[in-house]
C-alpha cells in the first residue's frame, strides 16, 4: 500500500513538472502588444521598404515566436522576401531591426482599416500564409477557451476549409503544390470536415456567451451566416442537403428576418439584385433557400463577384429562372484573368456604346492590354463614357414623375481602374436588361453603383437602375410614389428586437428610410403625407422600443421643416408639439448616455466619436429651436450640453 501511495505520489510530481513543461497556449497571448501599437512604433522608427509602385511591400504578422516584419516582392506573386522578428514573446521585447531610421514618421492610414484592425487584435495568430494552421494546432484541442479565442479557432478551421476550394483569398496555408496531392473529391472532403468544425466551434462561442459581438453583428448573426456560407459553397457540388442538419433551428432573429424580407419585397419578378456582405445577402439566401420566399429574386453578392466560379455559379443558377447571359465566356474571367481592367485612353474616342465596349474588353489581342506595376499583361477598357442603347419596353416605366424615357442610358467608369465584378455587371445589364429589373441593395455603398447614378432610383430598401433621366438638375432619386406605397403598406416591422450591434443598424436604417422619404415628400409640397410618414414611422418604433440615437434627428427636422411648409394643413402649434416631443426624447438619450461617460476621465475611440456626434446633434437641435422661436426646448438642449463633462462648449 505505502508502495503504491509513494509511485502515486512521485507520479503526480512527474505529471505536474511536464504540465509546467508545456506552456498555456493562452498564455502566450497575454502580453502581446496590440496591432496598432506595433504599427506606429514601426513607422516611427524605420524607413518602409514598401515601394510606391507597389512592386515591394510590408506587412505584419503575428505569430506564436512574436510580432514580424515581412518583406514581399509582388512580381512573383507575393513571394516572401524577408521575414523580421520585432517582438519577441520569449523576451516580451522589440528588437532591432536593419531597415534604414527614420524619425517620428506617421503610419500609413492603409494599414488601419476597420476590418484589418480588428483581424490582427482578434484572432489569436494573423497576417502571413498558415496562420489558420498554427491556431488550429495551438487551439484546436482545447477544452476551455475564451470568447476571443473561441472566435480566433472559428475563423481559422473556416479560413483553412476555403483553401481547399478556391485560392482567391489572401493567406491560405495550402500551397497548390499542397492541393495537387488531393483528389477533388479528397479535397470536398476536407473541406466539409473544416468547415463542420467552424460551425461547431461558432456554436459553442454562441453557447458560451450569447452576447458575444463579432465584427458583423451577434455571435448569433455570425452563426447563421456561416451555416449559410457553408450551405452556398455544398451548393457548388449539389451537396447542399449536408447542410440540412443545420436548419433544424430558425437561424435568424426577427429583426435579421424583417429586413430580409422588405430587401426582397422591394424588388419586381424575376429581379436581380445586387447585395454588399454578410447580413445583406446570407439571410437573404435563407428566406429563399428554407422558407421559399421570393426565390424569383436572383440576389448576387458584389464580393463574390469577383471569383469566377461564382459568375459560372450564377449562370448555371439562372437557368432555373430567367437565363442570365454574358458576353465572356468562363475562362475569360477565371483565376487572374481579367480580375480588374486598366483604363486606357485613346483621345479619338469620347463616349463608345456598351456593347463595343464589351467586344473591346473580351478582345484577346495585345493592343487591348497594357503591362502593370508587377510586369503581366492587364486587360484594359477603352473609354469611361459609355452609352447603352437598350430595348426595354417604355410601359414597364410609368409612374415616374420627375422622370422622363431615354432610349440611351450613360455610364461614367473610373478613369484607372475596375475591378471584375463592375465589369461583369455590365456585361449582365448589356445582355439582360431588357428581360429583368436590375436593383442594388440599400446597404451597398454608393461609389458601386456611382457608375450608373443618372439612372438610379430610390423604390423601397433598393435602388433600382432605369432608364430614365431626371426632368430637371436637382431632381430626386426617390421615386416618392413607390416607395410611399411601399413603406407604408408593405413594409414588415419586426415584432421583437436584441440588443445587439447588428440590431441597432438595421433599425437605424428602417428609420432613416421613413424619414430620407418624408424628407422628399416636403421637397415635392406633398407635406401631410410626408407628417403621415413621420408619426407612422414613431407609431411603429417609438423612442420606448428602439431607443432615439443622434441619426433620429432626421425625424426633428423634417417636423420642422414640415411647420415651415406653406402646404402644410396641421396647424402650426400642432407640427411644433410633435417635433419638440421628438426632440425630448432625444434630449433624454444623450443624456442617459453622458451620464456614462461622465464618470470616466479617458473615453474610448467609440466613446468619444458618439460623446462628439452628440454635441453635434444638440446644436443642430438648438439652431432649430431658436429658428422656429421653441425658447423652453432651447433651454432644454442647453441643459443637456452643459451636462457633457467630455463637450466642446462653444
Amino acid at each position: 500500500m505505502k508502495y503504491l501511495i509513494n509511485f502515486s505520489v512521485a507520479f503526480f510530481i512527474l505529471y505536474s513538472l511536464q504540465s509546467l513543461a508545456q506552456p498555456n497556449p493562452a498564455a502566450l497571448l497575454q502580453n502581446f502588444p496590440k496591432y496598432e501599437i506595433v504599427v506606429d512604433r514601426f513607422f516611427e522608427t524605420y524607413q518602409s521598404p514598401a515601394t510606391e509602385d507597389q512592386t515591394i511591400s510590408l506587412r505584419f504578422a503575428r505569430k506564436p515566436e512574436g510580432w514580424f516584419v515581412e518583406v514581399l516582392n509582388m512580381i512573383e506573386p507575393k513571394k516572401l522576401l524577408q521575414s523580421k522578428l520585432y517582438w519577441s514573446a520569449k523576451s516580451e521585447n522589440f528588437l532591432k531591426l536593419d531597415f534604414p531610421l527614420v524619425k517620428g514618421e506617421k503610419s500609413p492610414q492603409s494599414y488601419f482599416n476597420e476590418s484589418t484592425v480588428y483581424n490582427y487584435n482578434r484572432i489569436a495568430f494573423y497576417g502571413y500564409d498558415g496562420w489558420d494552421a498554427d491556431v488550429i494546432k495551438y487551439f484546436g484541442d482545447e477544452k476551455i477557451l475564451s470568447d476571443t479565442l473561441l472566435e480566433s479557432l472559428a475563423r481559422a478551421y473556416g479560413n483553412y476549409a476555403i483553401g481547399f476550394v478556391t485560392q482567391q483569398y489572401d493567406f491560405n496555408a495550402l500551397t497548390v503544390e499542397d492541393l495537387s496531392k488531393f483528389t477533388k473529391e479528397e479535397r470536398f472532403e476536407k473541406y466539409i470536415f473544416n468547415a463542420e468544425k467552424e460551425i461547431e466551434t461558432y456554436n459553442r462561442l454562441r453557447k458560451q456567451n450569447p452576447s458575444y459581438e463579432t465584427f458583423v453583428g451577434g455571435v448569433n448573426i455570425k452563426y447563421a451566416n456561416t451555416v449559410i456560407a457553408f450551405f452556398h459553397e455544398l451548393r457548388y457540388e449539389h451537396k447542399e442537403f449536408l447542410a440540412d442538419k443545420y436548419f433544424n433551428e430558425t437561424l435568424y432573429d426577427d429583426i435579421t428576418t424583417t429586413f430580409a424580407t422588405n430587401l426582397l419585397s422591394s424588388c419586381k419578378p424575376d429581379a436581380v439584385l445586387f447585395t454588399n456582405g454578410d447580413n445583406d445577402t446570407y439571410p437573404l439566401w435563407y428566406l429563399q433557400s428554407k422558407k421559399n420566399f421570393r426565390a424569383d429574386v436572383q440576389v448576387l453578392n458584389l464580393s463574390l463577384l469577383n471569383l469566377g466560379r461564382y459568375i459560372d455559379f450564377v449562370k448555371e443558377q439562372s437557368k432555373k429562372t430567367l437565363p442570365l447571359a454574358t458576353t465572356l465566356k468562363s475562362n475569360q474571367y477565371s483565376g487572374d484573368v481579367r480580375s480588374y481592367l486598366r483604363y486606357n485612353e485613346n483621345k479619338s474616342v469620347e463616349k463608345i456604346s456598351l456593347q463595343d465596349w464589351m467586344n473591346s474588353v473580351a478582345s484577346e489581342e495585345d493592343s487591348n492590354t497594357l503591362e502593370s506595376t508587377v510586369g503581366t499583361k492587364v486587360n484594359t477598357y477603352p473609354s469611361i463614357k459609355i452609352t447603352f442603347q437598350h430595348h426595354t419596353d417604355k410601359q414597364r416605366y410609368t409612374g415616374y414623375d420627375n422622370f422622363e424615357f431615354t432610349d440611351e442610358m450613360e455610364f461614367k467608369l473610373s478613369d484607372n481602374y475596375i475591378y471584375r465584378s463592375q465589369m461583369i455587371i455590365l456585361d449582365m445589364l448589356s445582355n439582360n436588361f431588357d428581360k429583368r429589373p436590375f436593383y442594388y441593395a440599400l446597404t451597398v455603398a454608393e461609389d458601386e453603383y456611382d457608375y450608373c447614378i443618372l439612372h438610379i432610383v430610390r423604390e423601397g430598401f433598393v435602388y433600382h437602375i432605369v432608364p430614365l433621366k431626371a426632368k430637371y438638375a436637382d431632381a430626386p432619386f426617390i421615386n416618392t410614389d413607390l416607395m410611399y406605397d411601399f413603406m407604408m403598406n408593405d413594409f414588415v416591422f419586426p415584432q421583437t428586437l436584441s440588443n445587439d450591434e447588428n440590431t441597432r443598424r438595421l433599425m437605424l436604417n428602417n428609420r432613416i428610410s421613413f424619414g430620407k422619404l418624408a424628407e422628399q415628400l416636403i421637397i415635392e409640397n406633398k407635406t401631410e403625407k410626408a407628417n403621415t410618414v413621420l408619426d407612422y414611422c414613431i407609431k411603429e418604433m417609438p423612442d420606448e422600443k428602439f431607443a432615439f440615437d443622434p441619426y433620429s434627428i432626421v425625424l426633428v427636422e423634417n417636423y420642422f421643416d414640415a411647420v415651415n411648409s406653406e402646404h402644410a394643413i396641421q396647424s402650426r402649434a400642432r407640427l411644433i408639439d410633435k417635433a419638440i416631443s421628438a426632440g425630448n426624447k432625444m434630449l433624454k438619450r444623450a443624456e442617459q448616455s453622458f451620464t456614462i461617460t461622465n464618470n470616466k476621465s479617458v473615453l474610448s475611440n467609440d466613446e468619444e466619436k458618439k460623446n462628439k456626434l452628440w454635441m453635434v446633434v444638440l446644436y443642430e437641435l438648438k439652431r432649430l429651436a431658436v429658428n422656429n422661436k421653441c425658447a423652453d426646448f432651447e433651454k432644454n438642449i442647453d441643459k443637456v450640453i452643459r451636462f457633457n463633462k467630455h463637450g466642446v462648449k462653444d
